[in-house]
């Protein structure tokens, strides 16, 4: 055998030994599809738009009497009579 077919050979053979280690290694897909992506299960949750009554605000307390002026996401805020009182969305 010539030296160039046994080197072709030996790249050959480690190809071919590299091509099967990516495939052993790699994860099984979670959906069972060979046409999913790869990527899918980096994908984000979905968001959802709030509902109409949450105001986003918070007692501001640096107020004299406090009321709803901070802003702050997720929360809700209601003016009473002795101020203000906040409850999450």
């Amino acid at each position: 055998m010539s030296r160039g077919i046994r080197i072709a050979a030996r790249f050959m053979l480690i190809v071919a030994v590299v091509s099967s280690t990516a495939y052993l290694v790699a994860p099984a897909s979670s959906t069972g599809s060979p046409y999913s992506s790869s990527l899918s299960v980096l994908g984000a949750a979905p968001a959802y738009a709030s509902p109409g009554s949450c105001t986003n605000r918070i007692c501001n307390v640096l107020r004299n009497p406090p009321d709803c002026t901070a802003r702050m996401d997720g929360m809700k805020c209601k003016v009473t009579g002795q101020g203000c009182s906040a409850t999450v969305c």
